[in-house]
């Protein structure tokens, strides 16, 4: 027997239900993990499994289905027929065969063929434009859940931090170099620690129940404990804003499917416009009767149908194919106008991530500095202890700004990649979206 290997989403689906039954403590953040979840491996788990995407392939396979059934229309078709008839005197007896193949209907059933072949177009589209959608989302949440482990980490090192100072209150304190405000005040800032603690722990308990939600995983019970890797920042911006919406304007999943609507809409009109168009088949067959006598005979002929008046229900036709096709004609024009701002809001959010990250690097060396000589001075008992209060929440306060910074850096980069409609199967692999530069 042949070895076959499991697809890895198969794998890594296992993997997290393994989690979700036995999950791991979360009242600290562990030293060390040994299950890591890449945003790789997230991306490709949330393709192979969420629900969103088995919705859009079904909606896909039907509207082949649908071409198809539009397409019988010019086969041909054959029907057999058989009866029996028992009377008082003789019993007699029936059939017949038959072939249609139809020959002309003045373009009613190409057209209403070209309309479904534009409503197949569109829905891959969607798929499409779903997938590109679920990239982002699951990212998004990917990069928050980055976020929140971070300033849980910070709340955690903030509580050391407190924790050490009130040792430090409490020795000069006996040493009678300090009073006991001292000790009451970095109590204070370690009870506060220990609430800031409290929030953040919760916060990633949520953000990792969000990315699970993203990915289209389901569970009864809490968000499984894994390790998540910090996304390396993308290269600075380089791709100018014309270049991003001309981009937009040729990719975007959004926008093509719309247009294949437009292309719909305008088979559509088509084909009502041809309510009155005569048609033509061609029939052959054979039949076979037995009772009293037996008979049998072959038949072929052609059957022509002029419509001659409909009580204006080809003309009604018509007007509602002409507003429908206005009616996508602007919900296109809309949509461009959408992805255009998506498009200018994402790029310019990327310049001021950019600033802000720019920024917060340098407030977070500066505060580092003011509450290692706040902490100095307090040694040395030629500070105070409201001075080493204030240095380490201007502390505290500036790494959480950075890790903030960071996170939306790579949410924004997420965001024009997302407003370009670029490929969402592309984007796997690569958490420096090269697609960008």
């Amino acid at each position: 027997m042949k070895n076959r290997s499991l697809p890895l989403p198969f794998l890594f689906f296992l993997f997290l239900s393994a989690l979700l039954l036995f999950p791991a403590r979360t009242d600290a953040v562990p030293a060390e993990r040994t299950e890591v979840l890449t945003l790789e491996q997230a991306l490709e788990l949330a393709f192979a499994a969420h629900p969103d995407l088995a919705g859009g392939e079904a909606a896909l396979r039907s509207t082949a289905g649908s071409v198809e059934q539009e397409r019988a229309g010019a086969r041909p078709s054959l029907s057999a027929s058989g009866s029996h008839t028992s009377r008082e005197r003789e019993d007699s007896q029936s059939a017949s065969l038959k072939v249609q193949q139809l020959l002309s209907d003045g373009g009613k059933t190409a057209a209403a063929v070209r309309a479904a072949q534009r409503s197949e177009d569109a829905a891959a589209s969607d798929l499409e434009n779903l997938r590109n959608t679920l990239a982002y989302e699951v990212r998004t949440a990917y990069y928050e859940l980055v976020r929140a482990r971070q300033e849980l980490q910070v709340a955690l090192e903030m509580v050391s931090l407190y924790e050490k100072h009130l040792d430090k209150a409490k020795a000069l304190l006996a040493a009678g170099a300090s009073p006991k405000s001292d000790v009451t005040a970095a109590e204070v800032d370690l009870s506060r620690s220990r609430l800031d603690l409290a929030t953040a722990r919760a916060d990633a308990a949520r953000a990792a129940a969000a990315l699970e939600n993203a990915m289209g995983l389901r569970s009864a019970g809490a968000a499984p404990e894994y390790a998540v890797e910090e996304p390396s920042l993308p290269d600075a911006q380089t791709l100018s804003l014309e270049e991003a919406v001309q981009k937009a304007l040729a990719a975007h999943p959004d926008l093509r499917a719309k247009a294949f609507r437009v292309a719909e809409a305008e088979e559509t009109l088509r084909l009502r416009r041809k309510g009155l168009a005569p048609s033509l088949s061609a029939y052959g067959g054979y039949s076979w009767s037995s009772g009293g006598t037996s008979d049998s005979e072959w038949e072929a002929g052609l059957t022509l149908s002029v419509p001659l008046a409909d009580g204006g229900l080809t003309a009604a036709n018509i007007t509602v194919a002409e507003a429908k096709l206005d009616a996508v004609r602007a919900e296109e024009e809309r949509l461009r106008q959408t992805v255009l701002l998506e498009v200018r809001k994402a790029w310019l959010a990327i310049g001021e991530a950019e600033e802000k990250l720019e920024t917060a690097t340098v407030v977070v060396r500066q505060a580092k500095e003011n509450l290692d000589l706040a902490e100095g001075r307090y040694q040395v008992g030629v500070g105070s202890s409201l001075e080493v209060s204030d240095a380490a929440a201007s502390y505290s306060d500036a790494r959480t700004s950075l890790v903030q910074a960071r996170c939306d850096r790579l949410s924004a980069e997420a965001a024009l990649l997302k407003a370009m409609g670029a490929s969402a199967v592309a984007a796997i692999g690569s958490t420096n979206t090269s697609l960008l530069q």
